[in-house]
């Protein structure tokens, strides 16, 4: 992945090589072969270019308007497949306790019909042993009283026999009746979870299509920033070099019209003329920011994983120099630790903030004054929701959102920051 300030630089330079080539050039032509524009034509061409540089300028910002919102649309997208993604862990579990109480109460109707059937046979033992075998056995038991009151007492205890009979089939009935609608009570509560798990699915699917499309968006509205900004960079260098090619040309007409001395201050301006342009090609150009120390071993360890994915914990193992993805915490706390720094593994952003501000680490800063605040290896706080690994030249390392990969991007938003060691 290609360091952006790097790049912006090689333009500084590319630019101020070719404005030098053109002074230079023009220096050598002894008679030009068309009128040489005045100064008055040069401040035109200058007010143009700036004017031109201005409206590329209001389109990059419109176009970090967008990339904000861009970035803020990503983010709620994030928050809401979260929620998502809990209802369908919470759906799975209630699934499957429903599914082992389908399983315990089929288990119940077994014993019950085991036991149903236990009973039946024992009543049929008692009803053998107490009244014989055949369909004579109540009739003889009745003709055998030996007197009324035997007989009805015989009739009583015959009929007492067959109400307990009766008694025990009905209830060991009205247990196995009960379990079933219970199963069946059961097995519809389980299919309504099974609809309810595939509607959620279905949620999660479609968020990640709309994550998907607003990481291509976001990735486009990036790309088109940068463009902005180096044409706005080639612009202002064209402006500052028309510029210098304007004070060239008042001081030239200044100068006295003699031959001799002409060539020799024509030769003494383009000379000047060369190195003010240069120089004002490379104004703004600052000096490497001297890091703390073990910083840029906390930078090389980021750029190890620039190109791997965004992984949710949820997803398995999200830090350490093994995981096979990161989210933003574990991105730079893996870095801090491969480093020989303890800084906390799984932690929110929160936590991280507390931790730099607990070890008397904390610098507040914002756009404005990042590169003058933040050494480069320090932990950048875009929000109280996301963290990065500050690079320098307002450029950092990080993971940005779901759908999206470890990467290099300018830091977009600020709300402090510090050494995270």
């Amino acid at each position: 992945m290609p360091n952006h300030s790097h790049t912006h630089v090689l333009l500084r330079r590319s630019a101020g090589a070719l404005v030098a080539t053109a002074l230079l050039a023009g220096a050598i032509t002894a008679t030009p072969a068309y009128a040489e524009p005045t100064s008055e034509d040069l401040a035109r061409e200058r007010e143009e270019l700036a004017a031109e540089a201005d409206q590329i300028a209001e389109e990059r910002s419109e176009l970090e308007g967008q990339l904000a919102d861009a970035q803020a649309r990503l983010d709620e997208l994030g928050q809401e497949i979260a929620v998502i993604q809990q209802n369908l862990m919470d759906t799975e579990e209630a699934l499957e306790i429903t599914r082992n109480d389908i399983a315990e109460t089929t288990t119940k109707i077994d014993e019950t019909n085991q036991e149903l059937a236990d009973k039946r046979t024992a009543l049929g033992n008692n009803m053998r042993s107490s009244y014989k075998v055949g369909p004579s056995a109540a009739l003889d038991t009745l003709l055998g009283a030996t007197s009324f009151e035997d007989f009805i007492n015989r009739i009583y205890y015959l009929d007492k026999i067959s109400g307990a009979q009766a008694d025990d089939i009905e209830q060991i009935n009205r247990l196995e009746e009960k379990l079933t609608t219970q199963k069946k009570e059961l097995e519809k509560v389980e299919e309504n979870q099974q609809a309810q798990m595939e509607t959620i699915e279905q949620q999660a699917a479609e968020y990640e299509e709309k994550i998907a499309e607003a990481s291509a968006y976001y990735d486009t509205l990036g790309e088109a920033v940068q463009q902005k900004l180096a044409e706005e960079e080639a612009k202002r260098a064209e402006e500052e070099a028309k510029k210098a090619e304007e004070e060239a040309k008042r001081a030239e007409e200044e100068q006295e019209r003699k031959e001799a001395e002409e060539r020799a201050r024509q030769a003494r301006l383009q000379s000047s003329s060369v190195s003010t342009a240069i120089n004002a090609i490379n104004e703004g150009n600052q000096a490497p920011v001297e890091a703390p120390s073990g910083s840029p071993d906390v930078v090389a360890n980021a750029y190890k994983f620039i190109g791997m994915p965004y992984k949710k914990w949820w997803l398995g193992r999200n830090y350490g120099p093994d995981a096979d993805g990161f989210d933003c915490c574990g991105l730079v706390c893996t870095a801090y630790h491969m480093a020989g720094y303890d800084t906390p593994y799984q932690t929110p952003v929160a936590g991280l903030i507390n931790w730099v501000k607990s070890r008397g680490n904390w610098k507040d800063c914002n756009l404005s004054n990042i590169d003058q605040v933040l050494n480069p290896g320090d932990l950048v706080f875009c929000s109280w929701g996301h963290v990065a690994l500050y690079i320098g030249d307002g450029m950092m390392i990080h993971a940005p959102v779901p759908g999206r990969y470890v990467c290099v991007a300018p830091v977009y938003a600020c709300i402090g920051g510090g050494f995270g060691g």
